[in-house]
Formats: structure tokens, sequence, C-alpha cells
């Protein structure tokens, strides 16, 4: 088959089930969606609520073409409609802090944008982005200017709005252009190599400060980060200028006339602006190296193992210094700090001729911590990065790095050259491992502590330990350490030593020793500081940091706290995560239904919830974020009342209980829905959350705390009501070996329960606990079929759940699948003849399985199958360089053991052995940079079947990953299954 035929899953199996019945013959009452219906199908952002919770804004986006961004009264229903073009929202609309104007950050219609182009106007003059300024009473866009980026707003009344205009050579938006939302990942092919460095001069923008009630704009030069504090009244920035000795970070009052005052002016460099959390206090980076001048230094070294691809500096490596300023000191005497503004908004020249004209009414930053700082380890430095204060502002955490040394340029390659990779049998890392994680090793930095007030440094983590940043105001910190474990890295368990780190002294006490494991959550610290807690595989466990003596929390209680559908080959996962009381004396840990309240020392346990058991419940802890508010919640509230939510694990209903203190959970409400988690507004009751069912898109409704009123506040796809859309039910069956089980059911909503209809499975793992999640007609960047398209279209679609037995993998799918099959046949209104079945990764590997072992299916489509575990177990997983050893003992293809250790396990489970039994015409797609699963074992599997002269197809994307990422690739198998 050449590359040009369009043979694809959504092909295959609708060319082999129509033919034998076509129930989308009788014509419907509503339209049936195609592929071209797409394009309509319409995203919103997440609505941003005013202070008083009396209006919300918001974007919206169709899959091809213009959305707009609507603002919407809460009570009354009133909406606001403004065009914008295509593409997310990438920037979330404000209101003013009077509550009575909204600013909605709108980009170029395509028309506009297209009509500007024809006319072939110069980059710099094609329509902006741009900045809207609505009155809330009449929807009348008061003002209008071009904007681009984050903007903030402050003051009082109308107050104030602090932004950027575009840069000149920014073009408006074209959807043409808008990045994938997922990369490619690395491939195994070709030369890992770095990025260059960069070369191209950086500096800073123009930043504008224009009067919401007056319109009047003035402009600061040259900023290249700024912050404003939540109460308005300081706009801190820093300046990076082609004139070095211009450079520093300044701050002002936006609403008054005065002029900006220095806080740290110097030639250098500035970054990394923090505030601690009642923003009265802010940290910055300064680099005074060589390298500080913007037109040479690189971008600042990014934080952690997860910062990312970062290339070797050609030039000298900066000199961070950190600085602290007090917003409230106030100068014991006059300095020479102020600052004027121009009369036209220009930045006055930053020179001390102009400084000495004007007192300070602000001290200076204090330098906190230099390059050569009492207690930094020989040959370390501050690097760049997250900063970040203690709760109370005593402490500023900050990043430090062995100093890198410059690198020599590569030459031009000779003839000669050659690359060699050595594979060492006692290597800790693979060597795809190394070369994928060379990068973010060479970046990765180091947890240290600056003691503000006693001006002490100490470095906390280091190449051994890594130390995370404590909880509040705690002197103790939860430090891993993995190195003894390294080695057996993608075939053992992750294990780690644990340590509590004493920030204050840096006294290091070993509490835990080889913990760990796949489904096992990494160990948390109490907010005190005052215990560590863990799960063991079966009870939850506290280790005291002050003698290390360890409690059984949960051991004599009656009741389970492990997972009980987890099916893995190793200890149980917790039934749920845990959460601290915020006096951190408790945790609340969950047994699957009910809530515990456990005292950190044993001393008590409480079951808070009581009747989740004997009601089928699930119950779990919500914490309704406030928005905008000044402090993040910090554990649960005990003496106050606390929000549930609960599922019922029957039916899959979910909805709210409120549970008071010393009284058992009161029902707010319940329903066959999906519910998101509230978001209150700043000031007042209104509640925001979502509410899905499977026909439903996830629209916003606003409540208050009682949930007596659930209004209905966006309606983000209208035209959903226009389509044969669909109807999802949970059907029951019993497995092969009498595991009681359920499954979504999805029919046409048009369903005629007299006729016969076509099904397919889809199957992965368990599925049930997704009967109330909307499914988008849009098409995935996986390669699986589309609910909702298939409902449409006259089609059932069975979505079953999978119990496993260790050890037999291939079997548990069989004996799970074919029951769930039988019990929708039995209901008498499909068409046995024309059934399929579709999965994707390991939902394909099963599929290549099950169809050596039954002809139930006339065709089936597995994406990016495992056919042969017994090559599979060494293979390597491009995208990470990780060996798969791990997945066959420890995780997900649950085999249980090594391959030597029971090789006949890796045989039996593997559908290449059996391929002569397959009579199903198969189709599978394995693209060519899977970074996930190996594409030689679609191959495998192909040429088998090919030899033995079954139907069989192989679809290979070029250069496509394990999920089909370009939208042309991923649409084709629905285009065809819809025309």
């Amino acid at each position: 088959m050449t590359r040009a035929a369009r043979v694809t899953p959504g092909s295959l199996l609708c060319l082999l089930l129509t033919g034998l019945a076509s129930p989308a013959a009788d014509a419907p009452a509503k339209k049936v969606l195609t592929f071209a219906d797409e394009a309509a199908f319409r995203s919103s952002s997440v609505p941003v609520m005013s202070p008083d919770g009396t209006h919300i804004a918001y974007a919206v986006w169709p899959v091809e073409g213009d959305g707009e961004s609507i603002v919407r009264h809460v009570p009354g229903g009133k909406e606001y409609r403004f065009p914008r073009g295509p593409g997310g929202a990438t920037v979330d609309p404000k209101f003013a802090p009077d509550g009575k104007l909204a600013l909605l950050p709108l980009t170029p219609t395509k028309a506009a944008t297209e009509k500007a182009r024809a006319a072939k106007a110069k980059p710099e003059d094609l329509p902006q982005p741009a900045l809207a300024v609505v009155d809330l009473a009449t929807g009348t866009v008061t003002d209008r200017f071009p904007q681009s980026g984050a903007f903030a707003v402050g003051g009082e009344g109308a107050g104030f709005v602090v932004y950027r205009k575009p840069a000149k050579s920014e073009p408006g938006t074209d959807d043409a252009k808008v990045a994938p939302p997922n990369p490619l990942p690395p491939t195994p092919k070709g030369k890992l190599s770095a990025p260059s460095t960069p070369t191209t001069p950086t500096f800073g923008s123009d930043l504008h400060i224009r009067d919401l009630a007056t319109k009047s704009d003035r402009a600061i030069a040259d900023v290249s980060e700024f912050s404003l504090t939540r109460d308005g009244k300081s706009l801190v920035y820093a300046v990076n200028s082609k004139k070095d000795e211009s450079n520093g970070v300044f701050v002002l009052d936006p609403a008054a006339k005065s002029g900006a005052e220095a806080i740290k002016l110097a030639p250098g460099r500035y970054s990394g602006l923090t505030w601690n959390e009642k923003k009265t206090k802010l940290a910055f980076l300064f680099d005074d190296s060589g390298a500080a001048n913007m037109r040479l230094a690189p971008p600042p070294r990014p934080v952690g193992p997860d910062a990312g691809t970062v290339g070797p500096t050609l030039l000298p490596p900066p000199r961070y210094r950190a600085f602290v300023w007090d917003r409230h000191a106030k100068p014991a005497r006059s300095a020479v700090r102020d600052l004027p503004l121009g009369a036209a908004g220009g930045f006055a020249a930053l020179v001390p001729a102009v400084l000495a004209a004007h007192p300070a009414t602000v001290v200076p930053a204090e330098e906190v911590l230099g390059p050569d700082a009492p207690g930094m380890r020989p040959g370390w430095s501050l690097a760049g990065g997250t900063l970040a204060f203690s709760t109370d502002a005593s402490k500023l955490f900050v990043q430090t790095a062995p100093k890198r040394e410059a690198l020599p340029p590569a030459g031009p390659p000779k003839p000669d050259d050659f690359q060699l990779d050595l594979w060492h049998w006692k290597d800790e890392r693979l060597q795809p491992m190394q070369k994928l994680q060379a990068a973010a090793d060479r970046a990765k930095t180091f947890l240290a502590v600056v003691d503000l007030d006693g001006k002490v440094f100490r470095q906390l983590s280091d190449e051994d330990v890594t130390v995370d940043r404590p909880q509040r105001d705690s002197d103790w910190a939860l430090g891993s350490d993995n190195r003894a474990y390294r080695k057996f890295t993608g075939y053992g368990l992750p294990l780690s030593d644990y340590t509590a780190v004493n920030v204050k002294t840096g006294e290091r006490k070993p509490l835990l020793k080889g913990f760990g494991g796949y489904g096992t959550p990494a160990p948390i610290l109490s907010p005190a500081g005052t215990h560590v807690v863990a799960f063991d595989g079966k009870d939850w466990f506290a280790v005291a940091v002050a003698d290390g003596k360890r409690v059984n929390l949960t051991g004599k209680l009656k009741a389970n706290f492990t997972d009980d559908e987890d099916d893995h080959p190793g200890p149980p996962p917790p039934a749920g995560p845990a959460q601290w009381s915020s006096d951190g004396r408790f945790l609340l840990v969950s047994d699957g239904n009910d809530l515990w309240k456990l005292a950190a020392d044993g001393s008590t346990a409480e079951n808070l919830t009581q009747i989740g058991s004997g009601q089928h419940l699930r119950f779990s802890v919500v914490q309704v974020k406030v928005q905008d508010a000044t402090e993040e919640p910090r554990g649960v509230d005990l003496s106050k009342s606390v929000l549930l939510r609960a599922e019922n694990r029957d039916t899959r209903d979910t909805g709210f209980y409120r549970l008071d203190p010393g009284a058992a959970p009161k029902l707010l409400m319940m329903g066959a829905r999906q519910f998101g988690v509230p978001v209150r507004a700043k000031h007042g009751d209104t509640l925001l959350l979502t509410a899905q069912t499977f026909a439903a898109y996830p629209d916003y409704y606003a409540t208050t705390p009682g949930f007596v009123e659930f209004k209905r506040v966006t309606d983000v796809n209208s035209r959903a009501k226009e389509f044969n859309w669909g109807t999802a039910e949970l059907v029951r069956y019993t497995s092969t070996d009498g595991a009681k089980l359920a499954g979504v059911l999805i029919k046409p909503e048009n369903f005629d329960p007299s006729k016969k209809y076509p099904m397919v499975v889809y199957i992965y793992e368990r599925l049930s606990d997704q009967l109330h999640t909307f499914r988008a007609p849009v098409v995935a960047r996986g390669q699986v079929i589309n609910p909702t398209f298939y409902a449409s279209n006259g089609y059932l679609v069975l979505m079953p759940d999978i119990a496993y037995k260790v050890g037999a993998p291939g079997q548990s799918a069989l004996k799970c699948v074919l029951p769930a099959v039988q019990a929708v046949a039995d209901k008498g209104f499909v068409d046995e003849k024309a059934i399929g079945i579709d999965g994707q990764s390991w939902g394909g590997y099963q599929i290549a399985y099950m169809v050596t072992q039954t002809d139930r299916f006339r065709a089936a489509c597995a994406g990016a199958p495992v056919a042969n575990m017994v090559s599979a177990y060494d293979g390597i997983r491009w995208g990470s360089g990780l060996t798969r050893q791990h997945q066959y003992e420890h995780t997900q293809s649950r085999i249980g053991a090594t391959l030597w250790d029971a090789p006949m396990r890796f045989i039996e489970n593997s559908p290449v052995f059996m391929a002569d039994r397959v009579k199903t015409p198969l189709l599978m797609i394995h693209n060519d940079q899977d970074d996930a699963v190996p594409w030689y074992q679609g191959i495998e599997y192909y040429l088998a079947l090919r030899r033995l002269g079954k139907e069989c197809y192989l679809l290979n994307y070029n250069g496509e990953p394990h999920n089909l990422v370009k939208r042309a690739a991923a649409r084709q198998p629905q285009i065809d299954s819809t025309e």
C-alpha cells in the first residue's frame, strides 16, 4: 500500500461496520455532526469575576475562525460581546478597582488582518492587539488602545492600568502561525545538540501607566520586569537599557504625580522581582559581572531539574547579588533618589545630576547575599532563578550552583570527526537519559537560605541531598537523597533516603531509608515541621522529627486506606491524598469513602464523615480559592465549616456536602453531572464553578456557599442543541473471573431500542469514571475515536472497565471486555455482526492480544501496540531515555517479574507469538518517532501477520511521535470516518 492510500482507523471501522447496519438512514430530527462542524466548536477561558462577584468576563474561541470576549451581569444575565481574533486567550481580562469598568484584551480579527495584508501593509501597520475598556452599565467601549502581554490594574475608583504596547515589529495574531499545544518531543534519531547561545541584545521596552478616568498616559522606557502591589500604591520595575549606567530597580506610586525613586541604581542586569506574601518586602537579583551588559548577557539560569534546555554559554558567567528592599522603611535623612517623569511621558535621564535635585522618601535596597558571602561553598555562587520569602519575611530562599566555566565555541566539523557513546554497565543513567538531561544537569540549582535578621547564609541542598522549601515559617525542611538507588533507575523502585534539614542550623536528621515506590506518594512534612507523614502501601504513619519515633496512624482502625481498585504489581497507593489541618496537628486521609482526622502523634483517630461507606460515597476536601486572594490557604481549618466533594461510587453522580465542626455532613447538592472546584469572588459570597455531562459542555455556574441557587452564567456552545449528540449511561457486567464491573455506553440522542446499531468498543483501563465527562466533537492529538462523532452518526460506543490480574494483562482484558460486549448485546439493540474495537498505546496492546484469542470483532484498530513483550522489555522510552523494564516489573504492563524470572509470562502475553490465530482485519498506527513505544513493535506484528497472510495495515505518520501532533494528521481518521 502506498502513502497516498487513505486507510485510517475511522475508514476501516466504518467500511466494515456500516455495510452491515445503517441506523442513520432514518433522518434524525437534529443534524448529524460532521468534521466540518468541528471548526465552529468553541472553547472558553476561565471567567474572571469582578471584586463583588456581580460581573464575569471571559473569552471564547472556535477551533477555526474568530472568537469573542464576553462580559456578563451575573444576577440579571445581561451580556456584552466584543469580537476578537482567532486562537485561545493568553491574558485574562480584569476589572477596575470600583468594579464599574472591564478591561478586555482583544486580538485583531482574521478579516482585519487579511484585509491589511491584501493591501500589502507593512508588519508594523498590521492590526495590533488592543485593550478595550468597557463601561459595565452601558456596554460601551469608553477607551481602546494598543496593548500586548500581561497588564495590571490598581488605584481607587476607576484607577489605572499598567501595560505595554505591541512591539513595532509585532504583527497581528495569525492563527496559521500559532504553535501547536504539544510540541514535538525529543526523538531517538540524530544528534542531541544544545541550542546556540543568544547573541541578539535584549533590552526592556516602554511600560505605560494610563489613568482610566482621564485617559492620560505616561511611559517609562526600557522596563524589563514590573510588579504592582495589590493595593496599587507601589509599582516596582527593573530597567535594562542600552545605557548601562541607567539600569536599576525603581518604585513609584502610579496614582501620584511624583516621579520614580531608585531602589537600586548601578550598571548591571536586574531580574527576579519577588514580593513577600504581604507585599512589604521585595527581593531581586543584580548581576554586575562583565557579562551584565545587555548586549552580551545570556538569559538567567533556569531553576530545578525541569528547567528545560539550556545551551552552553560562551561568555563569562554572571555574578549575582541578592538585594532586599523594605517597602515601609523610612530614610533617616534626606537622600538623592527621586526621578521625575517628563511631561511627555518619557523617562528622565537617570544621571546623578538629576538625582541630586530630588530628596528620597524610600530606603535603598540592601544587599543580603554577595559572591563572597560567608558560608558560600568554594567554587559556588548565587544563581539566577526563583527567589522566595518565608511567610514572615524573615528568610529569603535563593538558588546557588557551582560556578560554570566558559565553554569554547565549537569549530567547524572536520572530515574525520566522529561521535562515540560509551554505554558503561555501571552507569547510573543510560546514555539516552544522560543526553536528554545534560542541559538540565548543567543548569541545575540548589536551595539555600539567607536569615535576614541575623544576616546568615546557609546552603540547604547540594549534589547529595535535594531539599524542598519549608512550609510557612517552619525551621525544618524535608530533604531527599537517591544516590544509593540511582543505578536501579528504569527497573528498580524509585527509592530515596529522607532527611529533616534545619534551615537555621543546617542540622540533618535521618528519618526514612530506602522509601518510595511507583504508587507511593512522597512523604510530607507537617506545617510546623514536627512530623513527617508517609504511606507504606497499607497504612499511614508518622515520624517525629525531634526523636525519629515512628507511629502507625491507621493500623488499628477498621478501615482500608489503600486504593481498592489498584491492580498493579507491588504495594497499592493510598485511597486519596493526605492533607494537613491548618494548625498542623492533624492529618486528613481517605479510606476510599470516608474522611478521617488523625492526630500526628497517633493519640487519636476520628471518622469525620461516617456516612460515606454506607451510602457508597467518596468524600474529599474542597479548598475554595478566593480570586485575587492576598494569602493562599494553608491546610484545612477544622474550626470552621469545610466544603466536601462527594462522588457516588455506584452512579458516578457528584455533589457537595458541608461539614461543620462536631456535626455530620450536610448535603448541599448532588446530581448526575461532574462539578469543578469553586472559586469565590474577592468580596461577597458568589461562587463560580463548572458542571458537565457527556452531552453538556463544562459551562460555568454561579451559586453561593449554601448552593441554594445554581445559575448558569456561560453558554459557550449554544449550537450543540442543533445536533444529534448522544447520551451516556452505565452498563453493569461481571468479568469471567467474577469481578463486578461497569462501563460507559454511549447512544445516539435519537436512539430507538427497536433498531440494531453497530457498536465501537474503546478500551484503555478503567473508564467508567468518565460517565459525566464532556467529549468535545474535535480531533484529539492522539489517534483514538471521538465518541461524540460516532454517536451522532448512529453508532453505539462502549467504554468498559478492565480489572487486571498480575502476570496476565492480555487475558485480563479479554475476560473483562468480552463480557461487557455481551452485556450490551443482550439488550437486543446491537448488530452483533458489526462490532469494532479501538484503542491507543496500552489499549492498542490489549487489542493486538485479543484478536489472537477471539473473532468477536468485525474490525480492530490498535494504535502504537506492543506486540512482543520480550523485545519491548529491553527497549527504550526515547522521550525520557528510560528503559522499559520497569513497566513490566512494576507498573502498567503488569507482568510483575523480570524476563529471566518468568519468561513464559512475557511470551504468553505477546501477540506476535500467536499471530497465526488472528482472524480479525487489523489496522495499526505506529509512527517512526514514537517516544514511548518503540515503533519496531508495530513492524514486528505487521511482518508476522503479513507473512501469515492475515489482513493487516500499518500506518506510519512520518515524523510523528506516540500521539499524533500535527492537526492535519490527527484529523484525517476523523474526516474519513464521517465521510
